[in-house]
């Protein structure tokens, strides 16, 4: 399957070891490489990141060249797709999930890497501080669990007297593990009973929320990751159905 500008992928079925562009490349162009999770096609997090390049005036292929390394839904696969970036060598290297981020840290301290997300870079030792990360990583945050008490906050604003909270978090990922312990500690001090619904895999997704209506939730909170993010609508209609008001962050 082509991914629009030369790199191709395959099916996520498949464990993709490394992915090149196949179209050939001006000699000494600035390469990036790029690492991401790829759950389903077209991936729309390495859409974005293309839209990115092009309104920046970099076009793959002509003033720059991408290598794309996708895990196709596994992230066991990083440490080899991150090494074989390593190996190119790459100038920069783009972390497109945030598991794959001490995996980058370990493998090169000179290469300057660039997070596209993370919920606690600080809490997870990715940075020192947001104002001064450290060595060769920068990036973005959202922050999510710094903002856990606020989005509590305004969420229960949609349903005044809900006291009882869904939580829906994948518990095979380390960051979101660190966010679920920050969130039902606010939950506490706000007097928010918590329903934990943790997931591994997009199978758990259904039964989680089943399972939270019957257990007497009254509100939705969904902590992101790849896992949420790939399956926010078909999470957002069980919802839905289930009359759960719902935040997605």
């Amino acid at each position: 399957m082509s991914s629009g500008d030369g790199a191709r992928t395959r099916p996520v079925d498949v464990p993709v070891a490394a992915e090149r562009d196949a179209s050939p490349q001006p000699d000494r162009l600035p390469v990036i490489g790029y690492v991401g999770i790829a759950v389903g096609e077209p991936c729309p997090v390495a859409s974005s990141f293309r839209a990115g390049l092009r309104q920046f005036g970099l076009v793959p292929g002509e003033n720059v060249r991408v290598e794309w390394r996708f895990a196709a839904g596994q992230p066991a696969h990083y440490p080899g797709l991150v090494e074989d970036l390593v190996r190119c060598p790459v100038d920069v290297l783009v972390v497109a999930e945030s598991q794959a981020i001490p995996v980058a840290i370990a493998a090169t301290d000179t290469i300057p890497i660039v997070m596209m997300a993370s919920g606690d870079p600080v809490g997870m030792g990715f940075v020192d501080s947001l104002q001064k990360p450290r060595r060769n990583i920068t990036g973005m945050t959202n922050s999510a669990a710094s903002l856990a008490r606020e989005r509590l906050t305004l969420l229960q604003k949609v349903r005044p007297a809900a006291r009882r909270c869904a939580v829906l978090w994948n518990a095979s990922h380390r960051g979101v593990q660190r966010t679920w312990a920050v969130t039902k500690a606010a939950a506490e001090e706000l007097g928010i009973a918590v329903v934990s619904c943790p997931v591994r895999a997009a199978g758990d997704l259904h039964e989680a929320i089943a399972g939270a209506a019957r257990d007497g939730a009254e509100l939705l909170l969904v902590l992101q990751d790849h896992l949420t993010t790939y399956h926010r609508r078909e999470i957002a209609a069980q919802a839905l159905a289930a009359g759960l008001p719902g935040m997605y962050g």
